[in-house]
């Protein structure tokens, strides 16, 4: 069990209690008051998680437990296996293994996005594109697999012109995604507030750093590659392909590799 979830199970199961302002979490208190039944089975992001003495290994060492995923990362990504569940009465959120038993109130679950939801984010930033780029990134969503395509263009494509505009654009979105998940498990206001605030915090925390990507612009963009992995066929490469070639200027023109054998063959074609 997560700290946070054991000190709301101690609230409630004794209201009475008033813990001393000297344990502002459970850690110390557990460890001074709870140390022979109650041992920390393993970090879990800002948390640590609790079991009981029989978790632990015979030498009395805790078992290795495999962590849920951070909070953000299960809200946000719909291959992940997991619980999300927020507290209605604190805001509190945490995230847990699949094979977690159910949350009791006045933990609640969340609804985390889909496919379906990032796809329709996806299309609702086409508007705010320039017209020139919309055919292109609207092509990108027409595959079933449509993130490999999708995210590599709306991020390289077009000179790169769209990649922090797109990174603020989807995390807005995702985060009033969340407030209507919250508002469907029934909160809001100041708790829906504070949930909200420890999920982008969350999402802060764990955001890795960004190590330098080379500039697509400066290696040839190939299928075998994986830039467009997931495409569904030559055809939706090549519609992609000539999309974009179609709003560059002639200078960007310029900077494309294309095979001189080919360049060559187009020149002896007459022309219609």
């Amino acid at each position: 069990m997560l700290g946070a979830h054991l000190g709301s199970e101690l609230s409630r199961r004794f209201p009475d209690l008033k813990r001393d302002p000297a344990y502002p979490g459970m850690r110390r208190f557990i460890e001074e008051h709870c140390s022979g039944d109650v041992v920390k089975i393993a970090d879990h992001g800002g948390d640590d998680l609790y079991g009981t003495r029989g978790t632990a290994t015979p030498d009395g060492s805790p078992q290795a437990m495999p962590a849920a995923p951070s909070a953000w990362r299960l809200f946000q990504r719909a291959d992940e296996a997991g619980t999300l569940a927020v507290n209605s009465e604190s805001g509190d959120i945490a995230s847990q293994p699949a094979d977690a038993a159910a949350p009791e109130e006045p933990w609640r679950i969340i609804r985390r996005l889909t496919v379906e939801d990032h796809r329709e984010i996806a299309r609702s930033f086409i508007a705010s594109a320039d017209e020139d780029a919309r055919a292109a990134l609207e092509a990108a969503l027409q595959t079933q697999d449509y993130w490999p395509a999708w995210s590599r263009l709306v991020n390289y494509g077009f000179g790169g012109k769209y990649r922090q505009q797109w990174a603020a654009f989807r995390f807005d979105q995702i985060c009033q995604k969340f407030r209507e998940s919250l508002g469907a498990a029934g909160i809001e206001g100041a708790t829906a507030e504070r949930a909200l605030d420890m999920l982008r915090a969350e999402k802060k925390r764990t955001q890795p750093l960004r190590r330098a990507e080379p500039n697509p612009a400066s290696a040839p963009f190939s299928a075998a590659s994986g830039v467009f992995a997931g495409l569904d066929g030559n055809s939706d490469l090549r519609r992609i392909v000539q999309a974009v070639i179609g709003t560059l200027s002639e200078t960007d023109l310029r900077r494309l590799w294309l095979p001189m054998g080919e360049v060559i063959d187009a020149l002896r074609k007459p022309s219609r």
